[in-house]
């Protein structure tokens, strides 16, 4: 099992949760490894909003590509997180 943890979540569970799960996960031979990811409680929920560039390429359109990228930046890490998971089962 593993509990990902934000690292900016001044609402977060994990370690509640994780001391809940523990006798159950090790009474079938499991282990709970923690995640500690840069975001907060909200990065799961960050859009993939389209920009739509106009008819010439203005810095408006760099920066808000620019700052898409970083806003989103989290929200990949968290997906990769969760994949290599799934993958390693």
């Amino acid at each position: 099992m593993v509990s990902v943890k934000f690292s900016v979540d001044a609402i977060d569970d994990t370690d509640i949760i994780e001391d809940i799960l523990r006798p159950r996960v090790d009474s079938i031979g499991g282990q709970i490894k923690k995640v500690v990811l840069s975001g907060t409680h909200l990065t799961p929920c960050i859009q993939d909003v389209k920009w739509q560039v106009g008819s010439e390429y203005t810095p408006a359109d760099a920066l808000a590509q620019g700052l898409k990228s970083l806003a989103l930046n989290e929200t990949r890490v968290l997906s990769r997180t969760i994949a290599d998971y799934f993958r390693s089962l």
